[in-house]
């Protein structure tokens, strides 16, 4: 039995189908991955030359405006790239690509930004699929 808005009943009846807002199929999948991927080695690298020019030495709360903006992009770049779908994939593919933009950040700049900036960007890289 299925509780439905008219009541209840059978599978069949009900024909339940899931929300398409929900519904990602492998081709989004894929273009999710592309964009979140291309998202977090392009704002790794920029946050890597930003530093290098020493703007963020100057004044030290940009640093973490960017990383939160880093994750902000991947997430939103994510959303866009699928029409604004969601589901429970979508989050791990901006959890990765966020943990790609770290990693490639630590590799050129280690220990250069702290914890707490890094946890609000994986949240907004997430929450903006969610």
């Amino acid at each position: 039995m299925v509780h439905t808005s008219v009541g209840v009943r059978c599978k069949e009846c009900a024909n339940v189908r899931r929300v398409p807002t929900f519904d990602v199929s492998g081709s989004y999948l894929a273009r999710a991955i592309i964009a979140g991927v291309l998202l977090a080695v392009v704002g790794g690298v920029l946050f890597v030359v930003l530093v290098n020019l020493d703007l963020f030495v100057r004044v030290r709360f940009l640093s973490t405006v960017a990383i939160v903006g880093i994750g902000y992009a991947i997430g939103e770049g994510i959303s866009l790239s699928v029409n604004r779908r969601r589901g429970r994939r979508l989050q791990f593919v901006a959890g990765g690509s966020m943990l790609l933009a770290t990693i490639i950040i630590n590799i050129f700049e280690p220990n250069f930004f702290g914890i707490f900036a890094l946890i609000i960007a994986f949240y907004l890289a997430i929450w903006k699929v969610k």
